[in-house]
């Protein structure tokens, strides 16, 4: 942030992309898994691109389930809040006990919807760069007498193709 606000941010300045995340990464997986797969299957394209991205897709399991459960549990926290609110004889000791149960849940929360939201991004830039990569790599392989060069050009926007070739 610091960065940001004193000068224009470059591409030094970013954290270098992950490796399985390279748009050449990307493409060989997506490649290698549709030339893998049975295409007279119905949603061939769909099961390919998952089964390409599986590692991907993997990481969001376990924080969406945290979050399940630290949503699961806010009304029963809140039920056990309520009911030691109304009854003058418990210890205070439970009064804390909730209080702490509380934080551990707002914490917990925080964190794994962050951690969710990040996987899930990851992922969906996993779909993203495998499927275009496969179109772009298609759209060079298209015989130039099948088509005017002009309509290929036309598949793909000129900063997509750039990425997939900078990459």
């Amino acid at each position: 942030m610091r960065t940001g606000f004193r000068r224009v941010l470059s591409n030094e300045d970013l954290y270098p992309i992950d490796d399985n995340m390279t748009s050449r990464v990307l493409l060989d997986r997506g490649q290698e898994a549709w030339n893998n797969t049975n295409k007279t299957r119905p949603r061939a394209l769909f099961w390919s691109t998952l089964w390409a991205t599986k590692g991907a897709f993997a990481y969001c399991i376990f924080p969406r389930i945290c979050l399940i459960g630290f949503r699961y549990a806010q009304p029963f926290l809140l039920s056990r809040t309520v009911n030691f609110a109304s009854n003058p004889e418990e210890p205070d000791s439970i009064g804390w006990g909730l209080t702490g149960a509380f934080g551990l849940v707002f914490v917990g929360l925080a964190i794994a919807t962050g951690s969710y939201y990040h996987m899930s991004y990851r992922f969906i830039t996993s779909i993203r760069g495998t499927l275009v990569g496969m179109i772009y790599a298609k759209t060079m392989d298209l015989s130039i007498t099948a088509l005017d060069e002009s309509v290929a050009v036309t598949l793909m926007a000129s900063d997509t193709g750039e990425q997939s070739l900078r990459q």
